[in-house]
């Protein structure tokens, strides 16, 4: 499966994030880590993050449904 680099990218970045600028721990950090991976599944990694809208969440929302 192909990776979208700049969203690896952005994802190891929102980690650092989370963990030095918000304080939360190393598990919270793998449970948003698992949700970012149900999204990523969801768009099949191929798009860019950078054009999340409403549309997508609300699929995004009704595909976690099935």
């Amino acid at each position: 499966m192909h990776d979208n680099y700049k969203n690896e990218m952005l994802k190891r970045d929102y980690e650092k994030y989370l963990k030095n600028a918000e304080g939360l721990s190393e598990s919270t950090i793998r449970i948003i880590r698992r949700a970012l991976a149900k999204y990523d599944e969801f768009i099949k990694q191929e798009d860019d993050y950078g054009k999340f809208d409403i549309n997508i969440a609300v699929g995004f929302k009704e595909w976690l449904k099935e």
